[in-house]
Formats: structure tokens, C-alpha cells, sequence
């Protein structure tokens, strides 16, 4: 008692092993495909991608590493999936210190970070305006009362 037909059983074998082969294509790229978050001055953007190191996705994504800049990992690391790369581009603010005004560079932007950056340290008594915990922005002024 054979239902079928033999040309319906041929086409049968042909749509499994397609339907085999496409599950196995997906997920060979689910595995390869790595999802990574790239956080630029506290802007996030999350891709997917082949690539292997650090630098090969940020030559791929077009990102310029900044001079002077900060990131939290070497261009040489392996990306896994749920990578997460930050950079910290600099910044420039003017510093007073003892009557005298420099212009400096730092890639953080809270007082007291941007102080240690420059690995300036504080006594008891002295303090800053504006105050130590207090967020700045490029070119805004920074003084230290000693």
C-alpha cells in the first residue's frame, strides 16, 4: 500500500535536507555572530558582527581612536558576544593652580576625575570651584584654591 508517489517521496527527501542545511547555516551564524556595544563618550551603539579583535571592528565601523584618548580595551583583544568597548575621547578645560591658568586635556569630565587624570592631588584644605563631584564641560574652568 504505497500512499505516495514516488516523485512526491523524491521531493519530500529534497525539502528536509534544505530545510536541514538552512538550520545549520543559521546556526553557524548565530554562533560566529558576535553582539558588541560600543559606548563613545557615553553615546551607545550596539552592532553585529564577524569580526574577531577590537581594532578590526573599529577599522570595519569606520571609529577613529582618538589621541590621547581612553579605551577600556587593546585593539588586539578577542571580541566575544556581549563585548562592551568604551571610549572616552579628550577634552579640553582651563585650570587655574597658583594664579597661574593652563589649558589641559582629559577624558573625564567630573571635577575630581579630571584632577587625578592629571594627577593632581588636594590637601585637606584646599578645594575646588566648581565643587569636586560636580560634572564640567569642555572648555569650562577649573580652579584649585590651595
Amino acid at each position: 500500500m504505497d500512499e505516495f508517489s514516488a516523485s512526491y517521496k523524491h521531493h519530500l527527501k529534497i525539502l528536509t535536507i534544505l530545510a536541514v542545511i538552512t538550520i545549520l547555516t543559521i546556526s553557524i551564524l548565530e554562533y560566529k555572530t558576535k553582539n558588541v556595544n560600543i559606548c563613545i563618550d557615553n553615546k551607545k551603539t550596539t552592532v553585529w558582527t564577524f569580526k574577531s579583535t577590537v581594532g578590526e571592528l573599529l577599522d570595519k565601523e569606520e571609529i577613529v581612536f582618538p589621541e590621547g584618548g581612553y579605551m577600556n580595551l587593546k585593539f588586539s583583544d578577542r571580541l566575544e558576544d556581549d563585548t562592551t568597548i568604551i571610549i572616552k575621547t579628550p577634552k579640553t578645560y582651563s585650570l587655574k593652580l597658583a594664579e597661574k591658568v593652563f589649558e589641559v586635556e582629559s577624558t573625564e569630565d567630573k571635577v575630581g576625575e579630571v584632577l587625578k587624570d592629571l594627577n593632581i592631588e588636594l590637601s585637606d584644605n584646599d578645594y575646588t570651584i566648581p565643587d569636586i563631584n560636580k560634572k564640567v564641560n569642555p572648555l569650562d574652568n577649573i580652579e584649585v584654591v590651595k
